[in-house]
Formats: C-alpha cells, structure tokens, sequence
C-alpha cells in the first residue's frame, strides 16, 4: 500500500457550503423539523414565484451522525509471510437537501483509515513492522429532481480493504465515481437513460486496476410497435501484467404485433471486443468483431387452425483473431417453415433455407440451399402400476446443396420411451424420471453413427410451509456415439434450494449447484486412434445457518457462511466495474456481532481454499462506536 497522500474530489470541500440557502419563511417553518433524507410527496405546491423580497439565508435540515472504529486483523496466506495488523478508523456522516428535498437530496461521509502491519514468517525477522499506512475514505451521493421525470444522480466512494472483513491476499484501496442521467416522456411511452461508471482498484502487489463502463438505453412504444437501443462500451487497464480489456457492442430491437395471429422480431447489432491476458507470462491476444442482422416473424392463419408457419432472414458479418489465426467470413441467409399439429399426438414439420457464404479466408464462395421434412408422435400416458408410461418416435430428410465438402441427402430416425412418477413424502413430494433414446443419422457427407442417450432424474420439494420451503434434484445422463465421430459423454448435476425456519430465532438456508462432465475417449485423426478422455467438475453456490440471539445472549448474533466457486472467471477483466478481487475456491466464515446500545463489535473467522490449492485465514475483531443521528 502506498503512504502518498491522496486528495478528496472537489466535492468534500465544498460539500457543506451550499447548507445556507435561500428559503421563504412559510417553507422555512414548513421543513424546520424535517429529515435530511424525506422526500417531498408529489402533491407539494411548487415554489411561489416572484422577487426575491422575504427569502432569507437559513440552515437547511441536516441529519449528521459517525463512527470511530478499531480492528485487529490476523491473516495467513500459503507462500506469505502472516500478518498482524491493527487498524484505526473514523468517518463523520451527513445528509440535507439543497433548496427544497424536491430540489436536491444529498449525502455522504469523509474520514480515513489507518494502520500498522507486523509481519512474520519465512524471509522476516522477528518482529519486522512496517510503517503506518494512512488513506481516506468517504463517499457522496446527489441527486437532483429525484422525483421528477428527468432525476439525476452521482456518487464516488472511498473505501479500504483494510476495514472490512473480506479475506484478501493482498490490501487495497478501492475508488468508484458514477453518474446516470434518467428521462421519461410525460405520457410514460418512452425511456431513456444513460451513465458512466469508473472503479480503480489499487494495491501494491498488483497495481492499480481500473474499469471505465458507459452505458445508454432507450426504449419507445408506438401504436403496436417497440423499439429498444442498447449501448455498452468498457475499457479495462492494468498497470501490471499488461492485462487489459476493451468491449463495446450497439443493439436495436424492434418488435411488431399488431394482432394475435401475427408477430415479427427484428434486430441489429454490432459488438467488438479485445483481450489481452496474462497465461504463464504470456501475454496472449484475442480480438473479434461481429455486425450482424436479424428478422424472424411467426403467422398463424386462425385460432382454431393447427398451422403455425415462420420466416426470417438474417446478415452476418465477422472477422476474429485469437492469435492463431484470423478467420473473416460473410453470410445472408433467408428461412421459411411450417409445422402442422395434425392431431394430438402427430406433428409434421418442413423447411427450406438458403444462404450466400463467403468465407474470405477459405477463399469459399458460393450457395447453400437445405429442404427437410419431418414428423414426430408422442404417445398418451400409459399407466403401468404407479408410472406414468411413454414412447415417441420420429425422423427427418433433408437434402442439401452448395457445400465443397459434398451435397446430397440425410436421413434421421430417433425413437424414446420414459417413465415418470410422483412420490408423496413427508411435507413434500419426489418425483422419478428415466428416460431412453436412440438416435440414427446417415448422410454423404458425415457418414453414419448411431447414438443412445440415459437420463435418470430425481427430484424433491418441499411443500411450501411456514417454516420449511425447498427443492433438491439430482440428474445423471449418458450418451454414448458409435459410427462415425465415435465418443462418450457422462453429465451429473446436482441441486439445493431452500430455507428453513428452524426455530423463531434461527434459519437455515442453501442453494448450491454440482455439476460432473467426464468427456471419454474420442476418435483420433488417424485411423483406429483414440483420443484421452476428460473429467471437469464445477460448483457454486452457499449455504448458512443464522441465530438471532446465538447463546441465549440478547443482541448477540451468530452467521456461518459456507461458499464455493470453482469457476475462475475475472470479472473485472471484462468489464464489470462493480467486481472485487476475489479468491475463488471453497471458504467458511464464522462471525458474531454484538450491539450495546451505540457500541457494535464483531468477531469473524475465514477459512478458504483457492482453485489452486492455496489455503488462506483471517481473524477479524471490530469495535465500532457510533454517533449522531445518522
């Protein structure tokens, strides 16, 4: 962490010194004993017009309030050395208006941080202390018109790891500036909006990390029309690394039902992006442009008429280099369907596309038609015992033209059979799936290969109850190709959601995902060879058990905290400017918060485990004073 002194934006400095303003003398006693924060209702009289004869420089309401804080802080992290520090805070609040609440509401903080850090462990000597760390902290929020048809908001905000109980590698300071501009027609048919955020995080083992996000939307409706635009553009830095991101994309949307039978859905866009990420020391680059086109409308001739027919035609347009290559193609293309439900059971479907390909890179340009028709039935229930019984059954031709790698026609059979059954349990009911499918292809072009696809389920839920409400599922299935493209694939996924009330003081609550894919043995390039197999594993989610009054203690309040994420997915790399630095894993957090009176403290414990292997800890104790009225 950097000892430099920082200077507060402009804001800090001037922020109280509109708190004299001009008000009448009615209004005046109006408002005297008004809160900072209350909002004038939408029937207030609007200020009286005229000279500036009977207004006076008065105090506007002000609601005021702060903290003065101690943390001890013990952290240890696989590969550093443990770290002890003590941290000192304070941070005085306010909140008024300006004028009138109706006018202009605002708030906000200014105080700092400051700390010691002693530091033991492998390359330390005893005792080995660093010098004190001081930083500011605050925060501001205006917002201008809050309740008319055009509000205006800002903030910035302040902030140091430090004084938080997050379990981090490394300290940082985190600094984030935003503005949004809101405006909505008197009649209500049409929005607009449009912000600017910016995040810079700072730390002296990575540097400074900043992300700027502009963002702007519109949408209009008109007679039996809609109309949405949609712009992003996010620009990521890093000073270490060499990391950085850019992402920008335009979408329109338009959407036409002028009656029931009838609906057409057209869109625009154009998105760019470019990466830049560190693999191993490795700057790898990765860049990609698309523009695409899109319209797609669905008729229906009559409402007891079983024809449902669509249409659509799309542009595509993109050009992408992922450092192994540049590919660069074009395409139009333009569709048409129709599916009948002849009865019940029997539905018959048909198609026709055609599609201008030009792939500039290839060097492919030519014509590409497909016609295809299809039919698949589905049987009625069949009640065998207490299981709910069905087959289905279908197949596809098609014939295509235009491809070098061959034209020609393509059959497709697939028959299924499953068995279904609803479980009363205790408060809840499960529910058993099992499922079995056979797929056969052949064509000119991809050869033949048979497929055979399990599925079994199980499910429970909870009824919904006063004190117990949740649902849990567990799914496996397997597929498994022989023919052409011989390979095997195995999936399991597993679920938990719920709370429950335990008792009027505790609760109970999870919601956590599980997910196994094993990617087998696939065919090689030459003949007769295989290809190693692959298992990944992903989970995510949390689980945590709370007591209101944890010891029979009143005030006393006890959290456990369980989280896993496996995903390694940098958030802050593309574009979200809202994301922290993170430690993906697995952790269990215990805490305890007290309140006496104006007196809060806290005890926390976390332990973690990175992707990596790493483990890390953190002690946290607080006490925080407050004081004031806000």
């Amino acid at each position: 962490m950097r000892e430099k002194p920082r200077s507060l934006p402009a804001l800090l400095l001037i922020f109280w010194a509109t708190a004299l303003l001009p008000a009448s003398v009615a209004r005046a006693e109006q408002d005297a004993g008004a809160a900072a924060g209350d909002v004038a209702q939408e029937g207030d009289a609007a200020p009286a017009e005229g000279t500036l004869q009977g207004l006076r420089w008065e105090l506007a309401p002000l609601r005021w309030g702060g903290t003065l804080g101690n943390v001890f802080r013990w952290a240890r992290a696989d590969g550093q050395p443990d770290r002890y520090e003590v941290v000192q805070s304070a941070s005085l609040r306010g909140a008024s208006y300006i004028w009138q609440p109706w006018f202009a509401q605002v708030s906000g903080s200014v105080g700092f941080v400051t700390s010691k850090m002693t530091v033991s462990g492998p390359n330390t000597l005893p005792g080995d202390t660093g010098g004190r760390i001081t930083n500011p902290t605050g925060n501001g929020n205006l917002a201008l018109f809050p309740l008319s048809r055009f509000p205006f908001t800002a903030y910035f905000d302040l902030s140091d790891s430090r004084n938080s109980a997050t379990l981090t590698r490394n300290d940082y300071t985190t600094s984030r500036f935003g503005v949004r501009q809101s405006y909505r027609t008197e009649s209500g048919n049409t929005q607009m909006s449009a912000s600017y955020d910016r995040s810079a995080i700072e730390s002296t083992f990575y540097g400074k990390d900043t992300v700027n996000a502009l963002n702007g939307t519109m949408s209009t409706v008109f007679n039996n029309h809609r109309l949405e635009l949609t712009g992003q553009h996010t620009k990521t830095t890093r000073t270490f690394g060499g990391e950085g991101s850019q992402f920008g994309y335009l979408l329109a949307r338009h959407t036409l039902r002028p009656d029931e039978y009838f609906s057409l859905e057209s869109f625009a866009s154009l998105s760019n992006s470019d990466i830049r990420y560190n693999n191993l020391g490795i700057i790898n680059r990765n860049q990609a442009r698309y523009l695409q086109a899109n319209s797609f409308a669905t008729w229906r001739p009559e409402a007891d008429w079983p024809v449902y027919v669509t249409g659509g035609a799309r542009y595509l347009s993109y050009v992408t280099d992922y450092g192994l290559g540049q590919t660069d193609s074009q395409s139009v293309s333009a569709n048409i369907g129709a599916t009948v439900n002849y009865s019940p059971n029997l539905t018959l479907t048909g198609a026709a596309t055609i599609a201008s390909l030009n792939a500039r890179t290839s060097g492919y340009n030519g014509m590409v038609t497909t016609q295809s028709a299809g039919a698949n039935y589905v049987s009625n229930p069949i009640q065998l015992g207490g299981f709910n019984y069905y087959w289905n059954a279908g197949g596809t031709i098609s014939n295509q033209t235009g491809l070098d790698s061959g034209s020609g026609i393509a059959a497709y059979l697939q028959f299924g059979h499953s068995v279904s059954r609803d479980i009363p349990l205790w408060t809840g009911a499960s529910s058993l799936f099992a499922s079995q499918s056979a797929y056969v292809s052949t064509s000119a072009q991809f050869g033949q290969s048979t497929t055979l696809v399990h599925n079994l389920g199980l499910s429970y839920r909870v009824n919904p109850t006063d004190v117990l409400s949740g649902f849990a599922s567990v799914n496996f299935s397997d597929t498994r190709t022989s023919g052409e493209n011989e390979t095997e694939y195995q999936n399991v996924m597993g679920q938990i959601n719920g709370q429950w009330q335990i008792s009027p003081r505790s609760s109970f609550s999870a919601n956590l995902s599980l997910q196994w894919n094993r990617q087998g043995t696939v065919a090689g390039v030459l003949p007769g060879t295989t290809l190693p197999g692959q298992d990944t594993f992903t989970a995510y989610g949390n689980a945590s058990y709370q007591h209101t009054r944890a010891f029979g203690i009143p005030g006393l309040r006890y959290l456990a905290l369980y989280t896993i994420n496996t995903l390694k997915y940098d958030a802050r790399l593309y574009g979200d400017f809202t994301a922290e630095p993170r430690l993906f894993g697995q952790s269990l957090e215990q805490r305890l918060d007290w309140r006496f009176g104006r007196l809060d403290m806290r005890l926390s414990t976390i332990f973690a485990q990175q992707n990596d292997g790493k483990k890390n800890a953190l002690i946290f104790f607080e006490t925080r004073r407050e004081f004031g009225t806000f």
